[in-house]
């Protein structure tokens, strides 16, 4: 029988009765790491004494075997052999099952990462040391693809037992991931066994069939076709999808304004359209220079699976300042009334509302307020907070641009 394995040979001795007119001697053997090949690395050592192996590598050669050879002169009396024996320390046996194997999910979008919990046991009669464990994946099809590589940072002594954690992300094609643990895949250590080092497990990615949605900003808020923008506007598009996978090729995203593509970079290299990914979100910034009248924004996506989809809205652009579509809403009103208008550009707005014979009652500063539709409401009390009485009102809204100024006048009618 093979003696082993080991982590260091130190000596052999045969102990035997040698008649007069016989012999014995034996042979040290060594077994291949990896192999199947006996190679002899001792012959004709003599019994009864003890024989140094020290210098007998036991990573080239993890097992021994002896092999006696008897010899009888008178063919009467044969050698007889009591025991032999090899002195070597021991070794570890490293060993991983599938019932200390968790996986957070067996059933994920391609992107969504699984969480592999394992066990490891040190069964064996010596320290492993420097112990090295691989993870690995293998897509039908496919060629098997190391995902993960660590070294345990301390020995696992005899009889220990070490939690690991390892986060799996699987990616591509939907199909079954069939994924393998491996312990000291290099077979560096040597151990009593080889037959537990190995594990598996197996993760089904389903296919993404969910379209992603787009949302569209035009200085911070959404547009309905045909309102108004600025003429340089920041207009930021996010991209929201059931998908962890974050998106950040800019060849599966086209931005069309007027028809004309939008680059991500300029001829000479300067962005214009930033890029923010963060898994299931990709946000799009970009602040185009747009001429006065009518235009149009395409924006067309696909995600890490291939699902597309698209956004377009129609918009314009009046770089005069101007007031637009200026009336309050309900008129006439019971209790509470909002001024409605349009701003062809930013600006301070502020509304201030007369009687008919034109005391001034109420003053409104809305602030600094965004090109297109904007409200302000008012609850039909006067500067004093109290409430006015039933008749026609003047109301003019103001608006003001650094020198450009703009103001309509309409009226509001109080029924109660």
């Amino acid at each position: 029988p093979r003696i082993g394995a080991a982590s260091r040979w130190i000596s052999t001795r045969a102990d035997a009765e040698i008649p007069p007119n016989g012999a014995l001697s034996f042979n040290v053997l060594g077994l291949r790491r990896n192999s199947m090949v006996w190679d002899t690395l001792r012959t004709g050592l003599p019994p009864n004494a003890d024989h140094d192996l020290g210098d007998i590598s036991s990573q080239a050669y993890p097992y021994l075997r002896l092999r006696a050879t008897f010899r009888s002169m008178d063919r009467t009396q044969s050698p007889g052999l009591k025991s032999w024996q090899v002195l070597h320390d021991p070794v570890p046996d490293l060993a991983v099952s599938p019932a200390f194997l968790r996986l957070s999910a067996d059933s994920v979008l391609s992107g969504t990462a699984v969480v592999l919990n394992l066990e490891l046991f040190n069964i064996g009669l010596a320290a492993a040391d420097s112990v090295s464990i691989t993870f690995s994946e293998i897509l039908a099809g496919s060629e098997e693809r190391t995902f993960s590589r660590l070294t345990l940072g301390r020995p696992v002594a005899t009889d220990a037992q070490v939690s690991i954690s390892q986060i799996y992300t699987p990616a591509g094609r939907p199909g079954v991931r069939l994924l393998t643990v491996r312990v000291d895949p290099e077979n560096r250590i040597n151990e009593l066994s080889e037959a537990n080092n190995v594990l598996t497990a197996r993760v089904q990615v389903v296919a993404d069939t969910v379209k992603p949605t787009i949302a569209v900003f035009f200085d911070g808020r959404p547009i309905l076709n045909g309102e108004l923008v600025a003429s340089r506007p920041l207009i930021e598009a996010c991209i929201i999808d059931n998908s962890p996978q974050a998106v950040q090729d800019t060849l599966l995203i086209n931005i069309l304004i007027d028809g004309q593509r939008l680059p991500f970079t300029t001829a000479s290299g300067v962005p214009q359209v930033t890029l923010e990914a963060t898994p299931g979100k990709s946000c799009l910034r970009f602040t185009p220079r747009l001429e006065d009248g009518a235009h149009t924004l395409e924006i067309y996506f696909a995600d890490a699976s291939g699902n597309t989809n698209s956004h377009e809205v129609d918009f314009r652009v009046i770089s005069a300042l101007k007031l637009l579509q200026v009336l309050n809403y309900p008129n006439p009103f019971i209790e509470s009334t909002t001024f409605t208008f349009e701003l062809t550009q930013f600006a301070n707005v502020s509304i201030r509302i007369y009687t008919v014979n034109g005391r001034l009652i109420r003053i409104i500063d809305a602030g600094v307020l965004g090109t297109g539709f904007n409200q302000v409401p008012w609850d039909g009390r006067d500067a004093e907070g109290d409430v006015i009485a039933n008749g026609v009102y003047l109301y003019r809204v103001l608006a003001q641009n650094g020198e450009h100024r703009e103001e309509v006048l309409q009226k509001a009618i109080l029924m109660r």
